[in-house]
């Protein structure tokens, strides 16, 4: 079958000989998938240290076996999921998305609105998780104190970050959310109605930007989005100066022990290189994240879950899909091009895809 998959140098290359997973290799908390659509994660690129087995995260497809002899009703559902990278990382690349069949942990699917597009469905179970678990973290900052309060998001155009914004709005509408972005997309961002967004340019003086609406708005800053990794000391170290001292956010793609705290509460969403970290009995700080609770699974699931439906509803505006090839997938993931928007591949047709659900039906 056609996929994308490692070659014992840890390089990630498209193949159209891959073994393809079948209902015979289920065990009963797994269905089969047939994909229609992968995209690529910042975590994918990442995963290079902690996960160099990663064959793509995040996909959308329709089930097409299922484990067990329960949950038969599942054939021919419309689905989106978050891919195990434990599994990954142990070498089973079939866990993955980059790939005409996978397969899937039954409490990591989320069934999708027919009319949502596989390529949308494919864009948000790591960034809308990710996302629905940093606004969760920044809950209990965001409701002590009154209402005069802000939370800067770093890099707002970002796929999660974006999410963030979206979330923070819908949640708390008496929340300022500053955000930075490209110089060049602000003037975007500047005709929101609700005045509860205010945009500042990304760059060397993006904290003296963010202290000056801090002051004209008199707005405490309770917490920061920070989804850059290289800059999280820098912005921790911004709000403790502050005297922010009820909590800090940070999502971050490298290993959150670089971190020293003193000071506010800090809760980290583990993602990336800091996946194994924040999974860690020893890890140094508090981890607020999927991979801290009993089943990290069917907690991201949860949370990607709110997302596919704030989207169907028209609540949420997704990533933008950016249509690519199999080859420039791998070309992104190794690093060879830069990571470009939110790019999908696609494996399968919506004529395929149709024509296999009536066939399951008639079964």
């Amino acid at each position: 079958m056609k996929a994308l998959r490692r070659s014992n140098t840890g390089t990630l290359s498209p193949t159209e000989t891959a073994v393809a997973c079948s209902v015979n290799d289920l065990a009963t908390e797994e269905v089969l998938v047939m994909v229609a659509v992968a995209s690529v994660n910042p975590a994918d690129i990442k995963a290079g240290g902690s996960t160099p087995y990663s064959t793509g995260l995040d996909g959308a497809g329709i089930v097409i076996g299922v484990g067990g002899d329960d949950d038969t009703n599942l054939l021919g559902k419309r689905v989106t999921w978050h891919g195990p990278l434990r599994e990954m990382r142990q070498g089973r690349p079939e866990y993955g998305s980059f790939g005409e069949y996978a397969l899937v942990k039954k409490s990591a699917i989320v069934e999708i609105p027919e009319a949502m597009s596989f390529e949308v469905a494919a864009t948000l179970p790591c960034p809308g998780g990710t996302a629905t678990q940093v606004v969760d973290g920044l809950r209990n900052a965001v409701r002590d104190g009154g209402k005069k309060q802000a939370v800067f998001v770093q890099g707002a155009q970002g796929s999660v970050a974006s999410i963030v914004v979206q979330l923070l709005k819908i949640r708390y509408p008496e929340l300022l959310v500053i955000g930075s972005a490209n110089p060049k997309v602000v003037q975007e961002f500047s005709s929101d109605p609700t005045g509860i967004f205010h945009p500042i340019a990304y760059g060397e003086k993006e904290l003296d930007e963010l202290a000056r609406v801090q002051a004209a708005t008199g707005r405490a800053l309770v917490g920061i989005v920070d989804s850059q990794g290289d800059t999280a000391q820098r912005n921790y170290d911004y709000l403790r100066d502050g005297g922010a001292l009820q909590s800090v956010l940070v999502t971050v793609l490298s290993g959150p022990e670089k971190l020293a705290q003193q000071g506010p509460t800090i809760y980290t969403i583990a993602l990336g290189g800091a996946y194994d970290v924040a999974a860690h009995r020893d890890a140094p700080l508090a981890i607020s994240s999927y991979q801290g609770v009993e089943d990290p699974i069917a907690s991201m699931a949860d949370a990607y879950q709110e997302v596919v439906n704030l989207v169907a509803q028209g609540r949420i505006e997704p990533p933008a899909p950016r249509r690519v090839d199999l080859r420039t997938i791998a070309a992104i993931v190794n690093g060879e091009e830069p990571l470009r928007g939110k790019p999908v591949v696609r494996f399968r047709t919506d004529e395929e895809i149709a024509i296999k659900r009536a066939q399951l039906q008639r079964m």
